[in-house]
Order: structure tokens, then C-alpha cells, then sequence
């Protein structure tokens, strides 16, 4: 995959804009005229205290009030046709960097698309090659352990049968010494002798015997343990840990979000659904109610519909009313 080839030699037009605004002197006199707007209107004003000495202003105000609206709309058709070529001159310019900037907002978003494609990918692939590195590990083990346990069974019973023959071998030199004491009391020393050394030759048997037996389970405990140290080391070297491989500067930050659960046909979050679900909760968990926004353009738009027959659950209706003047 090669770079894209560079425009370095290609002709670049370089394009200009320029404007120049002029106030016309009527429009800046007009201007100044009207700051003094508020000035004017704070001559009337109504005091509670004496109420009717508002009355023969009443028309006046309400005349004032025209005149007021009227100018405002003026003022701002003024600024609009005065301000417009600026503008627009404004968002030619701007529209020279825009092809430029989206795509390389584009080509962001791409290279971080496929960088996170191979990370995960990698990610993916180290969780598995460690799953199965881990899995020869217990192999490893586990058959170390059943040899182990094997040669530790055979050095159990080969020890079982030796002790067994020093058993017998001690039963023997029990009835030998039995056999001596009995010829000695008869007067027989030649053959109490011989009995003797017959039991001498049966405590030699079943001590070897036992020593035998005893030299067996040392033994297979030597090999069952250096089997086992053996699988250790080999499980552990059997794989190097896995690595991800990615760019150094690049790397994917943890980001939960929310993902809705209760869905329309469509694949869209039931909304409806979903808040009841939430309001369902919110005895046990009243925190809750901090997710559930109340629309209150909505509910605006229903007072206004119902007026005095407002009935929504929380609110009730108010006529707040709103100064307006129908002459224009």
C-alpha cells in the first residue's frame, strides 16, 4: 500500500475576499437616537400607592409600546442588511477550509477505526494464546501430578510388601525364641541353639525388611517430587507471556456507556418503557429519579391546551399572562 502522491508542483489558486462597511450618517444618527430609548420609556411608571395617577398615561404607554416594537424591528432589519455582505463574505472564506478540515476529520476517524480493529484483534489474540498457554500449563501439571502419584502408589505397595515379609519374619523369631526356651527347659541346648540362632536370622529378615520399606517411600518421594519440580519449570517456560502489538502512542481507554435494554421494532430505546422501568425502582432506589428529566416544553404545551383543565400529575395550570399590544 503506497502513500497517496503529493500536489507540491500543482497550481494553487489563491483566492481573496475583502468588504468594506459603511454606516450611512442618517443610520448612525438613527442609532445614536435610540439608545436613549429606556431613558424615555422610565418616564412612566406606576405607583402602587397612588394607582390612578397612571390613568391618563395609560394610552400614551400603550402608544409607546407600538412605536417601540415597531423601531426594534427596524433596528434589527438595519443590522441584518447591514452586517449580510460581511457575512457572507465571512462564510466564503470559512468554506475554503472546511473540504480540507472534514476530511481529515474523515481520515481521523478512519486511522482510529482501523487501529482499533488491530487492537482488539491483538487484544483477541494474546487473551486467547494466553488461555492457551495457561491450559498446557495445567496439562503440564496435571500429568506430573498423576505420575507422581503413580510412583508414590507403587512405592506404597512394593513398601506394603515388605512390610508384610518383616511381618512374617517377626512372627517367625517369635516362635523360634518360643522354640529355643522350650528345648532349654527339656535340656536340649543343641538344638535351643539352633532355634536361637534361627530367631536371631528372622529379627535380622524383618529388620531389613522394614528398612527396605522405608528406603521405598524415601525414594519414591524423591521422584515424585523432582517430577513435579520438573513440570513446573517446564510449564513455565513452555511460552513467553503474549504481547500486544500496537502502536506506541496508540491505545484504547476504557469508555462504559449506557446501552438500553428495552427496545422499539425498530431498534430504537423504548423511551416509554424505559422510564417505567426506572420509576418502578425508585421506592427502593430513589436516586433514581435523578435519570427521569421532565419535559417541560411538553408539559407547557399541554397547560396551554387544557388551560383551568390541566390535570398532570406534579403541576398545576397558571395564566401568567404576557403584555402584548395588537396595533402594530
Amino acid at each position: 500500500m503506497g502513500a497517496p502522491q503529493s500536489i507540491e508542483n500543482d497550481i494553487i489558486e489563491t483566492p481573496k475576499f475583502s468588504v468594506e462597511l459603511v454606516l450611512p450618517a442618517e443610520q448612525a444618527k438613527t442609532l445614536k437616537n435610540e439608545t436613549t430609548a429606556l431613558e424615555l420609556a422610565r418616564v412612566y411608571q406606576f405607583d402602587p400607592k397612588d394607582p390612578e395617577d397612571f390613568r391618563p398615561l395609560v394610552s400614551f404607554a400603550n402608544d409607546a409600546l407600538v412605536d417601540t416594537k415597531t423601531t426594534i424591528d427596524r433596528l434589527k432589519k438595519l443590522k441584518t442588511g447591514f452586517v449580510q455582505p460581511a457575512k457572507a463574505i465571512i462564510e466564503q472564506a470559512a468554506a475554503l477550509f472546511d473540504p480540507a478540515i472534514n476530511a481529515n476529520l474523515e481520515a481521523e476517524a478512519h486511522y482510529k477505526g482501523v487501529l482499533k480493529q488491530w487492537t482488539e484483534y491483538e487484544e483477541d489474540r494474546v487473551q486467547k494464546e494466553q488461555a492457551a498457554h495457561e491450559a498446557e500449563q495445567r496439562r503440564i501439571r496435571q500429568e506430573a501430578e498423576r505420575r507422581a502419584a503413580a510412583e508414590r502408589a507403587r512405592a506404597d505397595q512394593a513398601a506394603a510388601d515388605e512390610r508384610a515379609k518383616a511381618a512374617e519374619a517377626e512372627r517367625e523369631r517369635r516362635e523360634k525364641e518360643a522354640e529355643a526356651q522350650r528345648l532349654r527347659d527339656e535340656g536340649n541346648a543343641k538344638e535351643a541353639r539352633k532355634a536361637e540362632q534361627a530367631a536371631q536370622a528372622a529379627a535380622a529378615e524383618a529388620a531389613k525388611r522394614t528398612e527396605a520399606a522405608a528406603a521405598k517411600v524415601e525414594s519414591a518421594e524423591f521422584k515424585a517430587t523432582q517430577i513435579e519440580l520438573e513440570a513446573h519449570a517446564t510449564s513455565n517456560a513452555t511460552m513467553p507471556a503474549p504481547v500486544v502489538t500496537t502502536a506506541a502512542d496508540f491505545g484504547l481507554a476504557a469508555n462504559w456507556v449506557a446501552v438500553p435494554k428495552l427496545l422499539t421494532p425498530s431498534g430504537e430505546m423504548d423511551e416509554g418503557a424505559t422510564i417505567k422501568a426506572i420509576a418502578a425502582q425508585i421506592a427502593e432506589r430513589p436516586e433514581f429519579v435523578a435519570y427521569l428529566n421532565v419535559n417541560m416544553k411538553a408539559v407547557n404545551k399541554l397547560a396551554k391546551a387544557q388551560k383551568q383543565f390541566f390535570a398532570l400529575p406534579g403541576f398545576e395550570a397558571k395564566n401568567d399572562r404576557i403584555a402584548r399590544s395588537s396595533r402594530r
